[in-house]
Parts: C-alpha cells; structure tokens; sequence
C-alpha cells in the first residue's frame, strides 16, 4: 500500500516566521529603504503568489507582505549547500526546483503545499532580471496556477534593479517598493483563455526600472558590467573592462558612463543605446544572427574557470580548478572534454554568474573569478539549439535566449 506523502506544513514554519518578521523588517529598512505594505486577510486565506524578481532579498520583501508562512519555489542550487539547506529546509521548507527544465516533482509539491492550506510564492521569471525590465516569462505559469485553484496576488517590484543590478556586487542608495498590483480569484481567471490569463499576470506586474524616474547613488554604477556585456556596437565580440562608474570595450575603447536614473551616457565612441535594456537586446539580436558553424573550428571565448558536479539537493564537488574552459558554436570543451549542445537538456546561469550545465543525466556548475560572464556561454549555447539542434526549441524563442 503506497505511504502518504509527508505533511509539508509544519507549526514551526509560522513560529519561525513570526520570531524574525521584526528583525528580517529592520533590515529591509536599512539596507534598501524598504517598508512593507501588508497584503489584506493574507492571515485568514491562502494565495499563490506570482511577482517580478529582481534581488536576492526578493524573497524577504514577499515575506514581510504577508502575515503567514510563504512556500518560496526555489532553484536547486540553495539545495547543494551541505548544512546550510538542510538548515533552510528545516526553517521555511522551500520547494525545490530545477532550472530551466520541466520539474514534475516540483509540480507535486506545489499541488501538496496548496491541498495542505499552504501559501506559495513562485517567481514565474526564473530569474533576477539582468536588463532592469521584467523578463520572459513562460506561458505555462498560468496552466498551473489553474490546477491549484487559488486566488492569484500579483506583486510588484520596483527598484530592485535600480538599487542591486543582478550582474554587480555594488548596492546603491535607494529605495525598493513592493506592492501589490491586484488579486485575481479563481471565479474570474477560470473564465480567461489560457492568453488572457498571461496577459492579466505578465501586465500587472511589469517594470522597466530605467522609465521609473527613479534614481540610485553610486560611486560604482558601472562596476561588474562585464558580467553582462560581451558585444560591442562597434566592434562585436569583446571583453568589457568597468571601472566606477563606466565600461570599456577592450578592443576598440568605446566607453559608456552609467548615470543614477539606470540609463547610459556616451564617453568615447558611438554608443547608440540610452539603457541596459537597449544593450542587452541588442546583445541578443547580434548572437541570434550569427551562424553557429562559423565557430566549429575555432573557440570564440577561452578562460580558466573552476568545474564542479552538482550532487543535486546535496552538495557540489569539485573536479577540477583553474581548468580550461572553450566555448564552440556546437560544444563546450572544458578541459580537453567535449560537451555537446546536442547531449545537453538545459544551461542556466544561478545567482550573479555561475553556469549550470544540465549534461545528460549529472549537472555540472561553472565557477570562475568575480568578472565572469557567463551568459555569453548562455546565448551561444540556445542560439544553436534554436537554430541547429534537432531538438526543435523554436517553440522557446525570446525565452531570454534560454536565460
């Protein structure tokens, strides 16, 4: 006779929540300006909770909104920490998911935590967005709030951006916003079409931090923008330098100043963009019309990196340190070692520029210094699966280019 499925809600999730509400809020306040707006009858009623993601303090803000336990839905990289997740675990009982893949278990576990009374926050993007606008987000969040039948609170994320871009390190003077745009109950998205419902979702909670007239004070705006560019509009393919507030291409000199409103200013150059947006599209529009058989011979980026595998929901191991690293228009060759785009399920970037490569059946993590940018490796790899691969991904296309 098959055993019932362990309770997932405990007591101790609510004691928990409610000891560190009060210090979680000092903090909040004092790094990001940040006061919270409390969601009405979020005590009495459950929600599934879907909202922009744009820090790694995302998660506190949605807390500090709501006067009960949230069930985060959580990329598995928080998972392989040794005790710190099983800690985690313990305290708030994440739902774990994995990257840019199909997860049905995760899909379980959201039915068990919403059969349970459980409140659940999903950060439909997948991602911190790197551009300051929010990102793709995949069709099918709107099939799976529907199979939990709950009512939808839509949050809205403002100048998370502004104040912690994904791709630097460097927090600026601000203030973060997060309020809620509206509820959806399930009487009224029952009756939308599947486009609708998206619309509904993706509209409400929308946010270009760069038209928000907002401003952040930094002495370091530009600093770790290498992570995120790697094309040039004057000369293509590069390598960026930051220093304080600009970014250098190496090869041709073009500089950009970063300004306190999220926009960009030329300082040598012809720079035709005003915002990282501008850029980041841009980016992707040059990769997409490269084709990937120019650069089967020849590697377009070397580095050195270090290479982990990924024992998921466990622990990382490391293979090996300061090894080579190869990106092809077809393959990666990490240390002399061919991994085929056409064997790979999935790569996804976790946290500011570390690389996960779904590889067959393992998982492997690329780590290098500070200044990595992996989202080059990222492009290459969907632009040929988009385009070469015979596994037809068309069906993803501005899925971020896979990010």
């Amino acid at each position: 006779m098959p055993q019932k499925p362990k309770k997932w809600m405990k007591l101790r999730h609510r004691i928990i929540r409610n000891l560190l509400a009060f210090p979680f809020a000092l903090v909040c306040k004092k790094k990001y300006g940040f006061t919270p707006q409390i969601v009405p009858d979020s005590d009495k009623r459950q929600f599934i909770i879907v909202m922009n993601h744009q820090t790694p303090f995302d998660q506190f803000f949605v807390g500090l909104s709501f006067k009960c336990p949230v069930y985060y839905v959580a990329t598995e990289d928080i998972f392989s920490l040794g005790f710190l997740s099983r800690l985690l675990e313990w305290a708030v009982a994440p739902i774990p998911i994995k990257k840019s893949t199909q997860d049905m278990n995760a899909i379980r576990n959201i039915m068990q935590v919403a059969k349970e009374g459980g409140t659940i926050c999903i950060f439909p993007e997948g991602n911190r967005t790197y551009s300051g606008c929010t990102e793709f987000v995949k069709p099918a969040i709107t099939k799976l709030i529907k199979m939990t039948g709950l009512p939808v609170a839509v949050l809205k994320l403002e100048g998370g951006y502004g104040m912690e871009p994904r791709w630097s390190t460097e927090r600026r003077k601000g203030k973060i916003k997060c309020n809620l745009a509206r509820i959806m109950e399930p009487e009224d998205y029952r009756k939308m079409s599947q486009d609708e419902f998206y619309k509904e979702i993706t509209d409400a909670f929308y946010v270009d931090d760069a038209a928000s007239g907002m401003e952040f004070e930094s002495d370091n705006k530009a600093e770790f923008s290498e992570r995120l560019l790697y094309v040039c509009p004057e000369c293509g393919l590069t390598h960026f330098k930051s220093s304080g507030n600009t970014v250098t291409c190496e090869k041709c000199g073009l500089t950009a100043e970063f300004t306190s409103d999220n926009h960009l200013k030329p300082v040598k150059g012809n720079l035709p963009y005003t915002t990282i947006k501008e850029w980041y599209d841009a980016q992707e529009k040059f990769t997409s019309a490269l084709n990937p058989s120019d650069f089967y011979e020849k590697a377009v980026f070397s580095e050195k990196v270090d290479f982990y595998k990924v024992r998921l929901y466990r622990k990382k191991i490391l293979l090996e340190e300061n090894c080579s690293f190869d990106l092809y228009g077809d393959r990666f060759i990490i240390n002399g070692i061919e991994y085929k785009f056409d064997d790979m399920k999935s790569v996804s970037i976790l946290g500011r520029n570390k690389l996960n490569l779904y590889y067959k059946d393992e998982v492997f993590q690329i780590k290098a210094d500070e200044r990595f940018n992996g989202i080059k490796y990222l492009h290459f790899y969907y632009h040929y699966k988009n385009t070469v691969s015979e596994k037809d991904m068309k069906g993803e296309e501005n899925e971020f280019l896979g990010l």
